[in-house]
Protein backbone atom coordinates (compact mmCIF):
# COMPACT_ATOMS: atom_id res chain seq x y z
CA UNK A 1 0.00 0.00 0.00
CA UNK A 2 3.24 1.77 -0.09
CA UNK A 3 6.21 1.92 -1.18
CA UNK A 4 7.90 1.92 2.13
CA UNK A 5 8.48 -1.86 2.79
CA UNK A 6 10.19 -1.41 6.65
CA UNK A 7 7.03 0.09 7.40
CA UNK A 8 4.50 -2.09 5.84
CA UNK A 9 6.27 -5.08 7.54
CA UNK A 10 5.93 -3.07 10.87
CA UNK A 11 2.25 -2.17 10.57
CA UNK A 12 1.66 -6.40 9.91
CA UNK A 13 3.81 -7.27 12.87
CA UNK A 14 1.91 -4.80 15.39
CA UNK A 15 -1.34 -4.96 13.88
CA UNK A 16 -0.69 -8.95 13.83
CA UNK A 17 -0.14 -8.81 17.77
CA UNK A 18 -3.28 -6.59 18.25
CA UNK A 19 -5.56 -9.32 16.85
CA UNK A 20 -4.00 -11.98 18.73
CA UNK A 21 -4.81 -9.92 22.18
CA UNK A 22 -8.48 -9.44 21.38
CA UNK A 23 -10.30 -11.43 23.70
CA UNK A 24 -13.66 -13.33 22.54
CA UNK A 25 -15.69 -10.81 25.07
CA UNK A 26 -14.20 -8.20 22.36
CA UNK A 27 -11.82 -6.47 24.70
CA UNK A 28 -8.02 -6.41 24.55
CA UNK A 29 -5.91 -8.09 27.29
CA UNK A 30 -2.55 -5.65 28.86
CA UNK A 31 -1.03 -9.03 28.86
CA UNK A 32 -1.05 -12.71 28.31
CA UNK A 33 -1.77 -13.30 32.10
CA UNK A 34 -4.57 -11.11 32.71
CA UNK A 35 -8.07 -10.37 31.57
CA UNK A 36 -9.22 -7.78 29.19
CA UNK A 37 -9.95 -4.36 30.45
CA UNK A 38 -11.22 -1.00 29.15
CA UNK A 39 -8.02 1.18 29.38
CA UNK A 40 -6.09 -1.41 26.94
CA UNK A 41 -9.12 -2.04 24.47
CA UNK A 42 -9.38 1.73 24.21
CA UNK A 43 -6.01 2.43 23.32
CA UNK A 44 -6.37 -1.03 20.65
CA UNK A 45 -9.33 0.28 19.50
CA UNK A 46 -8.06 3.61 18.41
CA UNK A 47 -4.98 2.08 16.74
CA UNK A 48 -7.27 0.03 14.85
CA UNK A 49 -9.77 2.59 14.26
CA UNK A 50 -7.35 4.50 12.25
CA UNK A 51 -7.18 1.97 9.58
CA UNK A 52 -11.44 1.92 9.34
CA UNK A 53 -11.58 4.77 6.72
CA UNK A 54 -8.49 3.33 4.64
CA UNK A 55 -9.01 -0.69 5.10
CA UNK A 56 -6.22 -1.45 2.70
CA UNK A 57 -3.50 -0.89 5.16
CA UNK A 58 -4.62 -3.22 7.68
CA UNK A 59 -4.51 -5.95 4.74
CA UNK A 60 -2.04 -8.37 5.78
CA UNK A 61 -4.11 -8.91 9.20
CA UNK A 62 -7.85 -8.08 8.95
CA UNK A 63 -9.96 -8.09 5.81
CA UNK A 64 -12.10 -5.54 5.85
CA UNK A 65 -14.89 -7.10 7.19
CA UNK A 66 -12.89 -8.50 10.01
CA UNK A 67 -11.54 -4.89 10.94
CA UNK A 68 -14.63 -3.69 11.30
CA UNK A 69 -15.79 -6.59 13.25
CA UNK A 70 -13.11 -6.17 15.85
CA UNK A 71 -13.92 -2.57 16.03
CA UNK A 72 -17.28 -3.20 16.63
CA UNK A 73 -16.83 -6.15 19.06
CA UNK A 74 -14.08 -3.70 20.85
CA UNK A 75 -16.77 -0.98 21.09
CA UNK A 76 -19.19 -2.95 22.69
CA UNK A 77 -16.61 -4.38 25.41
CA UNK A 78 -15.91 -1.04 26.05
CA UNK A 79 -19.61 0.63 26.34
CA UNK A 80 -20.11 -2.12 28.97
CA UNK A 81 -17.61 -1.58 30.92
CA UNK A 82 -18.25 2.21 31.66
CA UNK A 83 -19.44 2.46 35.65
CA UNK A 84 -22.89 3.85 36.35
CA UNK A 85 -21.56 7.21 36.97
CA UNK A 86 -20.57 7.82 33.49
CA UNK A 87 -16.69 7.09 34.21
CA UNK A 88 -14.15 4.09 33.24
CA UNK A 89 -12.67 3.33 36.87
CA UNK A 90 -10.34 6.80 36.72
CA UNK A 91 -9.50 9.82 34.50
CA UNK A 92 -6.88 8.64 32.34
CA UNK A 93 -8.85 5.33 31.78
CA UNK A 94 -12.57 7.32 30.77
CA UNK A 95 -9.95 9.82 28.83
CA UNK A 96 -8.87 7.06 26.55
CA UNK A 97 -12.18 5.45 26.43
CA UNK A 98 -14.39 8.92 25.05
CA UNK A 99 -11.88 9.30 22.78
CA UNK A 100 -11.55 5.35 21.21
CA UNK A 101 -16.05 5.48 21.26
CA UNK A 102 -15.94 9.09 19.50
CA UNK A 103 -13.93 8.21 17.07
CA UNK A 104 -15.65 6.84 14.04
Amino acid sequence: VTSDVMADKQRALCLSFIRRGQQADGGWMPSADAPADAATTALALQALQQYASDPRLARSTYRAEELADAITRGRSFLAAQQKPDGSWSDVATTSWALVALLMR
